[in-house]
């Protein structure tokens, strides 16, 4: 399951994956799209048609407002639509739920999981948590909303391409040239 941690926190995990990425050489180009088994993220989505539901939970504004901003953005920035369900009827795409620190931790913003793949890889339903005890601005809220939406679609952590998709807290709340280049060539 893929977690987005605050910024400082596992500094020697982060000091070691610099350090095994060094000793590796330079990178030419992120993994997009060839998800993680081990995260269950990372996958392409299913179809250019991205929709989605609160699951579980009511529809608080303060609360989902910065979501839909956040689909919205993924429709106007790529050839990908957004289709909101006030219910999740079945086969809906991302199911996103707002939970707190008991469910994901104490430094954990948001989380994301592919919950079920098609025959050749892409992902047909993902569920996102998002944290509402730690994302307490309607910033910090569509920042994080726009990160975890974009590893539904595909995308990977873009600390190199900026953009919504480096992890922690920040103010960007738009997807990268680079990321929405490898969303539009999927569709």
């Amino acid at each position: 399951m893929h977690r987005t941690r605050l910024p400082g926190l596992g500094v020697a995990v982060a000091i070691g994956v610099l350090a095994c990425l060094a000793a590796a050489g330079p990178a030419t180009a992120d993994d997009y799209a060839t998800g993680n088994a081990a995260t269950g993220t990372g996958y392409p989505a299913d179809g250019a048609t991205h929709d989605y539901c609160f699951y579980n939970v009511s529809y608080i504004p303060s609360l989902s407002t910065p979501v839909t901003n956040a689909m919205a953005n993924l429709d106007a920035q790529t050839d990908m639509t957004d289709l909101y369900h006030s219910l999740c009827p079945a086969g809906t795409d991302v199911l996103i739920s707002w939970v707190g620190s008991a469910t994901l931790g104490s430094s954990v913003l948001g989380s994301t999981q592919c919950l079920a793949l098609d025959s050749v890889g892409r992902c047909n339903q993902s569920r996102v948590l998002l944290n509402q005890d730690l994302l307490t601005t309607a910033a910090t809220r569509q920042k994080t909303a726009c990160h975890e939406i974009g590893h539904t679609a595909g995308l990977s952590h873009g600390s190199t391409y900026g953009g919504c998709m480096i992890s922690g807290l920040s103010t960007n709340i738009t997807y990268s040239s680079h990321h929405v280049a490898h969303i539009n060539a999927a569709f």
